[in-house]
């Protein structure tokens, strides 16, 4: 478990830096309230590995594609999800096995589904601007 104290968009990178450290869990779940800063991580780490998109909240879409060279990171909002049933509608667990980056906001109904090492972020709002971030492996 690694703690981050995050005060500005320009201070995920170490972070970043950590999640890339573990380059066989390409899952990664976000935890924390509204507002926390999981799509503002979203988007942070897209641009680091070097997408040419805008992140942006798959609130609506469920899920969005971020093309980073010949990889893809697929960043899913589960918040409006209510069954697995609709999650594994959206053929969930095909993109489990894709091999790419997978992000994960409101990953609570898909935690039983998820058979392999993931990493997850738990967010906490410390004030208006600062963030702390609990990164923790599950292997």
């Amino acid at each position: 478990m690694q703690e981050f104290t995050v005060n500005s968009l320009e201070e995920y990178s170490p972070l970043i830096q950590a999640i890339l450290d573990h380059s066989d869990n390409k899952l990664i779940i976000l935890n924390g309230e509204l507002g926390s800063g999981k799509t503002s991580f979203t988007k942070q780490f897209v641009q680091f590995l070097g997408s040419k998109d805008t992140a942006s909240s798959p609130t609506f879409s469920l899920v969005n594609s971020y093309s980073i060279g010949p990889n893809t990171v697929y960043h899913f909002d589960l918040y409006r999800i209510k069954t697995i049933d609709e999650l594994l509608d959206l053929g969930f667990e095909e993109y489990l096995d894709n091999g790419y980056y997978i992000i994960i906001e409101w990953p609570e109904l898909a935690i039983p589904l998820l058979q392999e090492k993931y990493l997850s972020l738990e967010f906490h709002i410390l004030n208006s601007t600062s963030r702390k971030i609990t990164l923790t492996a599950h292997e």
